[in-house]
């Protein structure tokens, strides 16, 4: 962790290194290519015994953080989290593949 901490700016070390109860949610918001996935990297090899949610607009994205990202960050599409949540309710309904044809 001391590693990557070294690297990161101001900002990100101050939210790296943010002391949180077990009772806390830490929500990070900043633009796209601001360093947000860094500084989730940084959170969670700071904190091996945190459980980190990762939560990615697309399969690409959550993917690349799976390949990335210690183990105690569980990565995530957002629609993946909803299905885990609602989901059991459509998945009766929910077609594997679509073709054009159908």
């Amino acid at each position: 962790a001391h590693g990557i901490l070294g690297k990161l700016t101001p900002e990100q070390h101050a939210i790296a290194t943010t002391k949180l109860s077990s009772e806390q949610v830490l929500c990070v918001t900043a633009f796209a290519g601001s360093g947000k996935t860094t500084t989730l990297k940084a959170i969670a090899l700071a904190r091996p015994n945190l459980r980190i949610l990762y939560l990615a607009f697309n399969v690409t994205v959550r993917d690349e953080a799976l390949s990335t990202f210690p183990p105690n960050c569980e990565a995530k599409t957002l629609h993946q989290l909803a299905f885990s949540f609602v989901g059991h309710r459509y998945a009766p309904h929910v077609v594997d593949a679509l073709k054009t044809t159908d």
